[in-house]
């Protein structure tokens, strides 16, 4: 399945060098069936909680107004590399998980090299009229059960 996509394997097909880590992200889902079928096994945790969030660092120096585009395959948004960082409950003041930066305005400007914020973002949580977007509630409702009150 991977030469099929393009990655080099080995002549015997037991080895794939894989460039990027999120090209494993396809693989999900037949490894969980196959360790359960196999292995009798959940590939999951006993109890699964969020532990990282994909946020977004700007590249260059955002302005206030400037629109976030998220296009292509790998879902770019030109400006913003992605980061990993500790989970953390939405807030104005904390890092906004990257996919919640797409398709929306800077309010203010963020200078290259620092970390979205959702209150850096017109209508990142909503306030723009329209209401939180479908996958703000649902993160929103993530931050509820695993975040609590906090």
């Amino acid at each position: 399945m991977l030469e099929e996509k393009g990655h080099i394997v080995s002549q015997s097909s037991d080895v794939a060098f894989l460039f990027l880590p999120r090209h494993l992200l396809g693989l999900e889902a037949p490894i969980t069936i196959l360790d359960a079928v196999v292995n009798g096994a959940s590939s999951g945790a006993a109890e699964p909680r969020p532990v990282l969030d994909l946020v977004a660092r700007a590249n260059t120096e955002l302005d206030a107004g400037t629109r976030l585009q998220c296009y292509g395959h790998h879902h770019v948004i030109d400006g913003l590399d992605p980061e990993l960082v500790p989970a953390a409950p939405l807030s104005d003041d904390a890092p906004v998980p990257f996919y919640l930066a797409a398709d929306k305005r800077m309010r203010r400007t963020v200078n290259a090299g620092e970390v979205l914020r959702l209150g850096d973002l017109d209508g990142g949580d909503g306030s723009d009229g329209g209401g939180p977007s479908t996958l703000h509630r649902l993160r929103q409702r993530q931050d509820e059960k695993f975040f609590g009150d906090r």
